[in-house]
């Protein structure tokens, strides 16, 4: 069963409402979720089409405003599939190229000719992971007013290993694309994303997050403590910028799959770039692309990622073979329920009838 994408919101509308008469999807969010916890939001669609979309549980729990799929929530580190199709509509443009050296856009950065900005988007560049920072808590409180101040954090901590010898996941490489990005196209990060990206897709929950802004729909954060939910720890977004910072809903990140996987965002030669596993320099392979994990699922190639910042925690994941994407947001940080709803989604998934092919 498809639907036409005119129709996209009436469907999900209708479908949502199907919930109540016992609709799969949300009998598997009412088991997993409660009405008085941090919320769920999720979206399954299938070659873009609707399948299901709905949330459970509450968006602000001193409020009491229940989540909805209009909440907008951090994705964390699903933010770097952004960074990488920024780097490559850039190389598209004739910008920069993904094999440049990192000193060409950050000159005095240590062994910046060495590094690569594949290293970078592929998590071999061996450059320190500065949330493994022994102050990281503080740190992340700190406002920063530019590139220089995020970079400084990190540079001179010598490389774990050499470029290209290992796979070790690393958010500081992204926040030094997210700088190649301002320098290669003269814009900001947030103007360039939003410009290229955003705008073009209609995508208008999505944005750069920011402490200040007022932001309708915007889901509080929270964490577990001794057992009870308490708000998260504050954390600036001019920390993690390029690497996790962005604020997003369930339906804009399907329109964003939609759109990447469906050729309207990159080249061919592009898109297949990010999704092609990178190598070590012994020719081993990472499962990792550009900004996307790479994997198999019940026989199926997967293209996913997960994000967790403070108070929130994301997941999304598309089928390459049976096209099924599915996306999930909690406003809880660490959120541990989230692993059991995505495998029964996915479970379901194979199942219904109303995504078979």
């Amino acid at each position: 069963m498809s639907f036409p994408h005119t129709t996209f919101w009436l469907v999900c509308f209708i479908l949502m409402a199907s919930s109540a008469w016992g609709n799969p999807y949300g009998e598997i969010l009412s088991k997993l979720i409660e009405p008085n916890e941090p919320g769920v939001a999720i979206i399954v669609t299938k070659h873009g089409d609707p399948v299901y979309q709905g949330a459970r549980g509450s968006a602000n729990l001193e409020q009491s405003v229940p989540a909805s799929v209009d909440s907008i929530f951090r994705i964390g580190s699903i933010t770097k599939q952004f960074t990488a199709a920024a780097i490559l509509l850039l190389e598209e443009q004739g910008k920069l190229a993904t094999s440049d050296p990192l000193n060409r856009f950050i000159p005095d950065y240590p062994r910046g000719d060495e590094i690569r900005l594949d290293h970078l988007l592929t998590h071999t560049s061996g450059v320190f992971n500065l949330t493994k920072l022994p102050d990281y808590d503080s740190t992340s409180k700190q406002e920063l007013d530019d590139a220089s101040d995020r970079i400084e954090l990190f540079r001179e901590i010598p490389l774990e290993f050499e470029p290209g010898e290992k796979f070790k996941y690393s958010n500081s490489g992204y926040i030094l694309l997210g700088t190649v990005v301002e320098r290669a196209s003269g814009k900001s990060y947030e103007a360039f994303i939003k410009e290229k990206i955003t705008d073009r897709l209609s995508m208008r929950k999505t944005t750069l997050g920011n402490h200040y802004r007022v932001i309708p729909r915007r889901a509080r954060g929270y964490e577990i403590y001794e057992d009870k939910f308490i708000n998260a720890r504050y954390m600036s977004m001019s920390l993690p910028h390029a690497s996790g910072a962005l604020l997003s809903t369930v339906g804009d990140l399907a329109k964003w799959n939609d759109a990447l996987f469906g050729g309207e965002i990159l080249a061919d030669s592009s898109l297949k770039k990010m999704l092609t596993s990178g190598r070590l320099n012994d020719g081993a392979t990472t499962n990792y692309g550009y900004g996307l994990r790479i994997g198999d699922q019940r026989g199926e190639r997967i293209f996913f990622h997960a994000g967790g910042i403070f108070g929130y925690t994301s997941f999304a994941s598309y089928h390459s073979e049976s096209g099924v994407f599915i996306a999930i947001l909690s406003n809880l940080g660490s959120d541990k329920r989230l692993t059991e709803l995505w495998e029964r989604i996915v479970s379901q998934a194979k199942l219904d009838s109303l995504i078979e092919s």
